[in-house]
This record gives C-alpha cells, structure tokens and sequence, in this order.
C-alpha cells in the first residue's frame, strides 16, 4: 500500500494500533468488573428482599391475618416493580397469599426464582416463593458498555487525528530532506537542501547539506577527469569501445569510427558490436588468434576487405557485483606490419643488391647440408669476390662501385638456377650454394660465372673496364666434414686462386701443400691470441673537433698491435680482417672497451672517447652485459663513452643492430654510425636506428672543397642528420680548405690529420702514462 509507504502514517498506524489494543484492554476489564458487580449487587438485593420479606410477612402468617397479608403483599408489588410473581404458604403449606403484579412473565437468564422459609425466632412458621427480574440491570450495563465503546472508538479517533497533526509537524522536515534527496537522485545536485530548523532534523539536514555539497564536488572532479579522459581517447591512435555486461555499447571513441569508416552522424549506443560492424563498408576476410598475455586479453590480427590489418583486443571489465563489461581495442597496424615486412627484407636481404645476405647465408647452409647429407649428394659452396675491386672504389668513388656490385648481382641471377641460393655476404664478396651429384658440377658453374663476369664490361666515363673474379669452391660432406668449415675452405681456396694469377677457381683441398699464403694468415690467429694474453695491443687516440669553435669534442680510440720481432706498429687493416673471418674480433673488441673504460676511471679530466665495434659484435648477445658490468665496475659514467658501429655492417644485420643499439642507449652509451654513405642509395633505415651521430665516411670528405658533387651529398647528408636530430662527424679532414667547406655545410665535428693525428699519449690524457690493467679479463 502507497499510502502505508509514508512514515508519518506508519507511526500513526503504530499508535492507533497500540491505542485500540489498550482500550479493547480497558473495556475487557471494565466489561469483566461490571459483570462481577451485577452479579454481587443481584446477590445482596435477593437476600436484602428476603431478610425483607421475613421481617414483613412472618407475623402475619403466624398471627394468622391474612388480610393484612394481602395488603402488605401488594403494597410489596407496588414497591418493588423487579417483582413479577410473589407466593406465600403457612406451615402445613397451604398457599395463604399471592401476587402476580406483572402480567407477561419472563424466564430469561435475568430472572431469579427464590424459596425462603419464614421464621420468628427459630420456628418456621410458614415460607415464601418468589421471582425477581433483573432486566432493568441488565440494560443499565448494556447502556453502561455501549457508552464505553463509544467513548473509547471517540478516544482513539482523537488520539490518531492528533498524533497526525503532531507528525505532519515533526515530519515535514523529513519531508523537505526527502524532496531534496529525490532530486539529488536525478541527477540535481545543484539545488541546496533547505534549513530544517535547530533540532536533530535540522543537524540531519545540515549533514545533508553537506554530503550534497561533496558528492557535487567529486561529481564535478569526476565530470572533469570524464571529459579529459574522452579528450584524451578521442586523440589516441587506436578505437575504444566499452560495451556493458548485456553487450551493449556504452563508449566509444572518435578512432572507432575512423577504423571501421562509419558515419559520425550514426548513433551506436545501446546496440551490440556485431550489430554495428555489420553496418560497416569493410569487412574482415581473415583472422589470426594470438596468444593471450598475462591480464587475460583476447587478441587477434584481422585482415580488414581494404587491405588494412587491425590487431584486436579484447578483455574483461569489472563493472557491477552482477558482471563483467567489455573493453575492445582496434588498432590499424597496416604500416606496423610493413616495417616489419620491411626489417625483415633488410635483416635477410642486402640493400643494395636485393640478394640473401650473411643472415640468410648462415640459415640455409646448415639446412642444405643436411639435405644433401639425406640424399647422398654434395653440398658445393662458392666463394668469391670481385678482383681489384678496392681500384674501382679508390678512383671512381663508392656510388661507382655500388652501380658494379648491382650489374654483379643482375648477372649473377640469370646463372643460378632455382634450386641454387645467391649470397652477398659484405663488401664485393659472393656466395653460391648449389646440391650436386659430382664435384666437376660445381666446376662448370664456377666456370660460368667466371666468364659471364670476365665478359661484362663496366663504363667508367671514358674508361671501359672488365672485371675479373677468384672463386674458391668446398665440399660437403667431404672433405669437409663440418657444415661450418665450408665457408673458411672456401676462402682459402678462394686466396689460391688468386695466388694462382686471379680470374679462375680452386677446389679446397686439404693434402694441398701450396698453403704458403693461407698459413701466414692462420698465424694471424696465434698473433692475435698471444697479443690479448701479453698485451701486446696499444690503444691509440686521435682527437675529434668541434667544428664551431675547434675545441677537443672527444678522443677515438684506435688499436695497434705490437710486432715484438721488428719493433714497428701493425695497424688495425692488416689484422682485424682475419680476427673478423675467425671470431676473435670479438675478444679484441672486449680488450679494447675495457682497457679504454679503465683508463677513463684513472683519467678523470680526459674527453670522452669513442669505441669502434665490429660488426661480429652484433651476434654476441653478451657484449652489453659486458659494458655495463665494465661501467659498473669501474665507476664511469657511461655518457663518457661513444661507441662507432660502420654503417654497412649495421644495415646488413639490422634487426640485430636495432636490438643492440637500444641496449646501448639503456646502458646510457651514445652511439655512432661510421662511414655514413657508403654503399646506400636510401637513408629510409635511419628511422629504425637510434644513433646519436653520423660519420660520414672519407671519400665523401676528400676534395669536398673542390667537388661539386661530393658537396651535394655532404650537404644532403647533413640535412637529413639535423632532421632526425642527429649530429655530423667528417672524417679525412687533410687541408684547411676541407676543413672551411665542412664548416659551410654545417657539419658538427671534424676528425683528420690536418687536425690531429693518431697518438699513443695523446695531449689531452693531461700527459698521464697509460697505467697497466688491474687483471687480464677478456
């Protein structure tokens, strides 16, 4: 009931109901004292009549006269109108008087009938039959509870129409804080709660008062940061939608619309996604499951009807006690996926060439030679290079070269067939990977390539030159019984058919004796060893310049081998080729950062230095812990140290590099891209390479002064460092003329022998002698 809901009805109810139980009460013990009193009244008017009666008449009967008797018997009637029958007999009970005063006779439950004998003294002299009616009492008591009802129902009506009045008053407080509390759950809470007097209702409205003031406060925060947050979706790159626990959109951002291209003028809210992406012009065509991650997301890759790939999340939202709601995520991923097509066709293929490089090459020889191992048949690698090819790089500049090595490459494709694999593995060196029946198969292929090659003529301006190659061709599984062994047989034999006059091929052959030229350079291997056991390395630094001012920016540090027979110096291009080719580059590279980090700890003053890397550095995944725990140990901040890595060995690995470069950047290392421009029509990987600077290799530097040319592509170089934020380093500064031509182009810093040169106590160690290392760690 409505009307029951209200609580100044309740307490009304509450009270007329207590009322009415108390009174029915009353009345029961009014109703009960009433009876007991007639009852007791009736008891003492019977024996008050017949005590009268005895006084009365028994002189009468014992005298004998009964016409006194008959007169007092009626003077009795007439006196006493509760008399309706009167009877006397004398002692032989003979009926000597009676009175019958009224005529219609009753003998309801109020009629009393009594026999008294009557006596003088002790003697019964005769007895008495009479009957009384009680009406007139019983009506007085009926009269008697009526007016008690009525009294009482007047009473409680009373009592409830006050007690109403009472808590209208008292409750029209309530009333107003209910009034005020409705509109509060509307959503109003802009209207202030009205002031409800000075009692406790007054003190419970003020407290009101106050939770509306702070739930409007925190609802304006909540607003605010509601809005932010939908400004701050609706600027993301990828589409939101909430959905509620029965599937119904609750949210979404402007990015939703844009991904799936539906009109903004269309409202999605309250219906279900699939609903709305039924709606949508595309479609998706494919879908991929991925993993799920450690928070429970659903997340797939779709491939949209336009091409497009959006990767989709999904996951669960708490919302209420009574479910969970649906976050969904789409982002278009189209350019992402690219990239990544794009690393990895950088990571496996050259840039320049397009063909498979030393990645690629590494993978596919373990896989041939097991196949061919499966099939009884020979693995046949061969390896080649281009002869004199450094001359063409020297006089006509790395473009020219590069236009070589791609006309290699075109010509190289049309010899190899299908099942045959095309390597270029760095610089002018080619691979081939052929399964064949015999070895004279790999003969007459290598035979193939050298004339197709000695045929092609390269223009050169006015000159017109034809190159020649030296192949080296190894054998699995014999004679070399090791996968990883072919391509070393193959350089050897390669370096034997040089020895032999060049432009023709050689099969590696172990019992061969003519091994002067391949011996000296195993020897190498020893060498170098010996050097990193006895330190036979020193570390030399020339400065780099700041090109503003011509102040000391930071040392290079370069590597020199002792030749303990003939006292001279071995410099780096004699020996770091063949560390390369047999792994212990990476053992010098580990020398020279720590004997450089360490001299940076005991020389506090001197410039920051830069490190160069090889490219073999890249496969040691351990090489960063390595720096770091070096830095650590030594307590050297790691912004004192730059390290170079050269710019081909970089994009020909680049995954690897990218992976590297960023360890290097979390050490807190700078790094640098040596001899920037050398090789690379496209400047387009830079984006993926977090370097810090760019040095831009010599052959660009030299006659920058006095070539148009040169100037173009230094000038383009720069531009393209500034607006990616990087800085400029020129090395092969010989004159004053190159020097003011990298000022003009912009060019931070300059490195050269006009301005320094290579030295083993270099003037900005503050004259410090290099002081020997603490223990021999490698």
């Amino acid at each position: 009931m409505k009307w029951l809901s209200s609580l100044s009805n309740q307490i009304n109810v509450a009270i007329g109901s207590s009322l009415a139980f108390l009174l029915f009460l009353l009345i029961l013990n009014i109703n009960d004292s009433i009876s007991n009193f007639s009852d007791q009244e009736r008891n003492n008017i019977q024996q008050q009549f017949a005590e009268f009666l005895n006084i009365s008449l028994a002189p009468l009967v014992f005298t004998q006269d009964y016409a006194n008797l008959t007169s007092q018997l009626e003077q009795i009637a007439d006196n006493h109108p509760e008399l309706q029958h009167i009877e006397v007999r004398d002692a032989a009970q003979n009926i000597v008087g009676q009175q019958d005063p009224v005529k219609i006779k009753t003998t309801d439950e109020n009629t009393f009938s009594e026999h008294v004998l009557l006596k003088i003294g002790d003697e019964v002299v005769g007895s008495i039959q009479y009957q009384l009616s009680f009406n007139q009492y019983a009506l007085l008591k009926k009269s008697l509870r009526e007016e008690m009802i009525v009294l009482t129902t007047l009473a409680i009506f009373l009592t409830i129409l006050l007690t109403s009045l009472l808590m209208g008053f008292l409750t029209k407080g309530l009333l107003k804080l209910n009034t005020a509390s409705q509109k509060m759950l509307r959503g109003d809470y802009l209207t202030p709660v009205p002031k409800l007097g000075d009692n406790e209702i007054g003190d419970l409205g003020q407290s009101f008062e106050a939770l509306r003031q702070s739930i409007q406060h925190r609802t304006n925060l909540i607003e605010l940061e509601q809005n932010r947050l939908h400004s701050l979706l609706d600027t993301m790159n990828v589409g939101i939608l909430f959905e509620t626990s029965d599937r119904k959109i609750e949210y979404h951002n402007q990015k939703f619309f844009e991904i799936w291209e539906l009109g903004t003028s269309i409202s999605i809210r309250n219906q279900s996604l699939i609903t709305i992406l039924k709606r949508s012009p595309v479609h998706i065509v494919e879908q991929t499951e991925l993993n799920w991650n450690q928070l429970g997301e659903e997340r797939s890759e779709c491939i949209l009807s336009d091409g497009r790939v959006i990767l989709q999340s999904h996951m669960l939202v708490r919302e209420t006690l009574a479910g969970n709601g649906h976050l969904w995520v789409f982002e278009d991923i189209s350019q992402q996926k690219k990239m990544e097509q794009d690393l990895i066709q950088m990571a496996n293929y050259d840039p320049l060439t397009g063909l498979n490089n030393r990645h690629g090459f590494e993978r596919q020889l373990v896989s041939m030679a097991s196949y061919a191992k499966r099939r009884n048949q020979f693995l046949a690698l061969l390896f080649f290079d281009l002869d004199e090819f450094k001359l063409i790089n020297d006089n006509f500049g790395h473009a020219q070269g590069d236009l070589v090595l791609i006309a290699v490459a075109k010509t190289m494709r049309k010899l190899t067939r299908q099942e045959e694999w095309l390597f270029r593995l760095g610089g002018d060196e080619f691979a081939l990977l052929s399964i064949v029946d015999e070895q004279s198969e790999a003969e007459h292929l290598a035979q193939r390539v050298i004339n197709a090659l000695a045929s092609t003529h390269h223009d050169f301006g006015s000159q017109q030159i034809r190159l020649t190659t030296s192949i080296g061709i190894s054998f699995y599984p014999h004679p070399s019984s090791d996968p990883s062994m072919l391509p070393s047989h193959a350089d050897i034999a390669m370096y034997h058919a040089k020895a032999k006059g060049k432009n023709t091929y050689t099969i590696y052959n172990p019992q061969d004796t003519k091994l002067d030229q391949e011996m000296a350079r195993l020897t190498w291997t020893e060498a170098i060893e010996n050097a990193l056991s006895n330190e036979h390395f020193d570390l030399h630094f020339q400065g780099i310049y700041d090109c503003k001012n011509l102040q000391i920016h930071h040392l290079e540090v370069l590597i020199r081998l002792q030749d303990i027979n003939e006292d001279k110096l071995i410099y780096p291009s004699e020996f770091i080729p063949i560390a390369e080719k047999n792994g212990q580059i990476i053992q010098i590279d580990r020398y020279v950062i720590q004997r450089s980090i360490f001299m940076l700890a005991k020389n506090p003053k001197m410039p920051n230095i830069a490190i160069n890397l090889s490219g073999r550095s890249f496969d040691d995944t351990e090489l960063p812990h390595y720096i770091k725990a070096t830095i650590e140990k030594y307590k050297v901040a790691p912004k004192r140290i730059l390290f170079e890595l050269t710019e081909t060995e970089t994009v020909a690995d680049i995954q690897d590099a990218i992976a590297f470069i960023n360890a290097l950047h979390d050490i807190g290392c700078a790094v640098c891209l040596d001899d920037f421009g050398t090789g690379f029509a496209s400047f387009a990987y830079l984006k993926h390479l977090k370097v810090d600077a760019l040095k831009i290799d010599g052959t660009f530097i030299q006659n920058l002064d006095n070539s148009r040319e040169n100037r173009l592509f230094v000038k383009s170089m720069v531009m393209v460092a500034k607006g990616l934020g990087k800085q400029t380093i020129a090395e092969f500064i010989e004159n004053e003329a190159t020097l003011r031509a990298c000022i003009e182009l912009g060019i931070d810093m300059g490195q050269g022998y006009y301005l320094d040169k290579p030295q083993l106590h270099h003037p900005a160690l503050s004259g410090a002698k290099i002081p020997p290392l603490e223990n021999k760690e490698a």
